[in-house]
């Protein structure tokens, strides 16, 4: 690890866990994620980064930016999620660089998808929404006409977002 991801991963213990929980608590209660948010995020692991180790520092901040961002991305163009929770994901990218930002989403994608099946379990509607997503795939229905069903069934993924990373920090410090 180079020296200027050790001294990210100091900054970040301290900033990215605050920008999650403010992130998930204001998500879970209004079930979006406003740009003060998630863009202060950005600008703040962007200058973390530019103050560490200076513009390869910024450079790999905008790296890890841009790669949380478009991990996302396909999911909001297919309306499976808002455009906050792409944005926080290219907040925690600035503040992870690109390495990291891959390792903590593959976390947050498991994270998200147990929660998802159990808030599904807890509605009781686990089956139904394990054939609707096996039709997108195997193309027999399409996005849209899930839509609806998305919006009436949506998690607060900032949740998942702010859990999933937290668990990588955890799991990366303790190594």
């Amino acid at each position: 690890m180079a020296a200027g991801e050790q001294e990210l991963l100091l900054g970040a213990r301290i900033g990215l866990p605050v920008l999650l929980a403010l992130a998930a608590a204001v998500d879970v209660r209004h079930r979006r994620i406003p740009n003060w948010v998630s863009i202060g995020g950005m600008a703040a692991g962007l200058v973390l980064w530019t103050w560490h180790s200076g513009l390869s520092g910024f450079l790999a901040s905008m790296a890890g930016l841009v790669l949380g961002s478009a991990f996302f991305l396909p999911f909001y163009m297919a309306r499976g999620m808002g455009a906050g929770d792409v944005k926080l994901m290219g907040g925690v990218g600035s503040f992870l660089g690109p390495y990291h930002v891959l390792a903590a989403m593959i976390v947050v994608a498991l994270l998200g998808g147990v929660i998802a099946a159990w808030v599904a379990y807890r509605q009781k509607r686990l089956k139904l929404a394990m054939r609707d997503a096996l039709m997108v795939v195997f193309r027999q229905q399409s996005l849209k006409t899930l839509e609806h069903a998305a919006k009436e069934d949506a998690i607060p993924y900032g949740l998942a977002i702010a859990s999933g990373t937290l668990l990588y920090l955890v799991l990366t410090v303790a190594s």
